[in-house]
């Protein structure tokens, strides 16, 4: 430490910095966090060999094990047996002394611990557990070996994961062998209309019920989806309110709530694995509807009471959820989410008018949007915007006239630090094109063929819509892959669930659709991407055959 402190002193150094240490360096750099925590701003370990050195298998490996491949040979003849460092671990390597404990980091928040999953050194799968057991963030790269991540670069490394789930909708009423018909609530007098599954009645009105939201949450505690970097909610985890014999009550509306939100604490790490929420249009008191808290006293109460059920994710909730239901939250060197209220937009809500009335609830959050936008252009932050409700379904625009123009307008201005537009509420696999026409921007969502009337050239953006937990169509979920160099998407993994077939089988299976890179040949959706990606469906039929048969998550085609 003598040593530390002389270089802070000869660089004169005043302020704490970033720790980075690899390999036998995580030793040095816990030596630093225990000793000197005062002088310690961020900690970045990678393949560390500092944690678990109580277990027998990390000496074995490095001192003893012999080479069975090149690497490892390599490894062997000028590292484990490099004179110095074999007297070094022969005469003064006191494991007690160099073994680092969670509890020593002076700061979770700014700790990032990155590990190879084929390390030969460290047993890395059995070190991520333990670092996520007791919170301590951490990133397993499956593939790799040790010290991949320092001699192969690739564009791997820039690669992290989104989970993406929408329109939960958790029915705890729903009733297995039941009448659709009657909303799954009841069952008819003919047994033959008895038809609900036990995991869902698709392509009905009926919600869904509470063992297909566990099966998705327990096919996500799988290893390969805990390493995300973060998730994506976007909103309607109530169910709906069209059983006028069972109506739903607030005190369930917040239940459900509080249901969901335990489902993802008890999947995810969210002391780690940030979660970003929205407001869907079931979520509110009232369907459909909802204002500004100053305006309204009901809207106002559920802003509180989502505030503090979202109070333990660590979120950026000011005063513009407190009133307005969004907010705005940067990730540190990651993009900055903006989590939008679609129903102040949303044409369906009545007891708000259209944007272009001064002081509407469209009209200030408006404002605010274009502040958050206009303030990561100028910070040269990118942006992901979340919402429930798109502005447009395949050609209907779904935003108030006013709205929709106004929106519009902004994503195109902003279109280059807008690297992605995630939304839910259709329960559709669906694209929606921004493009740039005689000065004008335009959204065209694209279902068929002859909806592609645009230049690609004129392609700005293209914003994403993602399938759905309740069964309208088949369940689905979504895995983003982003470059965290700049926050553009890489493409995503679609999952998905027949969900005819696990009723008849009395299980859910729950497998991978299709991966984007695979379906378009495309794999970074910056704008030349999407544009890329919008020539292969506009020119190659059969592509365009799979994008519609993936709309409805195969639901229409498993009829055919």
């Amino acid at each position: 430490m003598a040593v530390v402190d002389e270089i802070f002193d000869r660089h004169q150094l005043k302020k704490s910095a970033t720790v980075v240490g690899h390999s036998l360096g995580t030793i040095v750099a816990g030596w630093i966090i225990k000793e000197r925590p005062d002088i310690v701003d961020r900690t970045v370990l990678i393949d560390p060999v500092c944690f678990q050195l109580y277990e027998a298998y990390l000496c074995q490996n490095f001192v003893y094990k012999m080479p069975t491949t090149g690497f490892e040979l390599v490894l062997w003849y000028f590292v484990a047996k490099e004179a110095c460092i074999a007297w070094y671990l022969g005469r003064w390597f006191w494991w007690h002394q160099n073994i680092m404990f969670p509890k020593d980091f002076p700061s979770l928040d700014q700790t990032q611990v990155f590990l190879a999953e084929k390390d030969r050194i460290i047993h890395a799968p059995r070190v991520y557990q333990y670092l996520k057991r007791n919170k301590v963030p951490a990133i397993l790269f499956e593939g790799y070996g040790h010290a991949d991540a320092l001699l192969i670069h690739t564009k791997e490394q820039d690669r992290m994961l989104i989970t993406r789930l929408a329109d939960i909708h958790i029915d705890s009423m729903y009733m297995q062998n039941s009448d659709p018909t009657q909303f799954c609530h009841r069952k008819s007098a003919s047994a033959s209309d008895n038809t609900a599954g036990k995991y869902g009645a698709l392509g009905t009105a009926c919600d869904s019920p509470i063992p297909l939201v566990q099966s998705v949450f327990e096919y996500l505690k799988k290893a390969e989806f805990q390493n995300v970097d973060f998730i994506i909610y976007t909103g309607d985890t109530a169910r709906h309110v069209r059983d006028m014999e069972q109506s739903r009550t607030y005190s369930e509306l917040l239940e459900e709530h509080r249901y969901v939100m335990n489902s993802f604490d008890a999947t995810f790490n969210l002391q780690t694995t940030k979660l970003f929420p929205t407001i869907g249009n079931l979520d509110t008191p009232v369907h459909d509807n909802i204002d500004l808290a100053s305006n309204d006293n009901t809207s106002g109460g559920i802003f509180m009471e989502l505030k503090r059920l979202w109070d333990p994710l660590g979120l950026n909730l000011t005063e513009s959820f407190s009133n307005g239901g969004m907010f705005v939250h940067t990730i540190p060197n990651g993009p900055t989410i903006v989590s939008i209220n679609s129903m102040y937009f949303f044409s369906k809500n009545k007891q708000i008018p259209d944007c272009n009335e001064i002081g509407s609830a469209g009209a200030v959050e408006m404002i605010w949007l274009e502040t958050q936008l206009a303030s990561a252009a100028a910070s040269r932050r990118s942006v992901y915007i979340i919402s429930h409700v798109p502005p447009i379904k395949n050609t209907k625009q779904l935003y108030k006239p006013q709205c929709y123009a106004a929106y519009v307008n902004l994503l195109g201005k902003y279109s280059n630090i807008i690297a992605a537009h995630l939304t839910g509420h259709t329960n559709e696999d669906h694209l929606a094109v921004l493009h740039n026409t005689t000065g004008s921007f335009a959204l065209q969502g694209i279902s068929k063929l002859s909806d592609m009337t645009f230049s690609i050239n004129q392609i700005s953006n293209v914003l994403t819509n993602s399938p759905s937990i309740i069964p309208v169509n088949n369940p689905g979920f979504r895995i983003y892959k982003y470059d965290t160099t700049d926050g553009t998407l890489l493409g995503w993994d679609q999952y998905w669930t027949n969900l005819q077939q696990d009723n008849v089988q009395g299980n859910v299976i729950w497998s991978k659709e299709y991966s984007s890179s695979a379906l378009y040949g495309v794999n970074r959706l910056d704008k030349a991407g999407w544009q890329q990606l919008m020539q292969r469906l506009l020119t190659n039929k059969k592509t365009f055959s799979m994008y519609k048969t993936y709309i409805n998550v195969q639901y229409q085609a498993s009829n055919d």
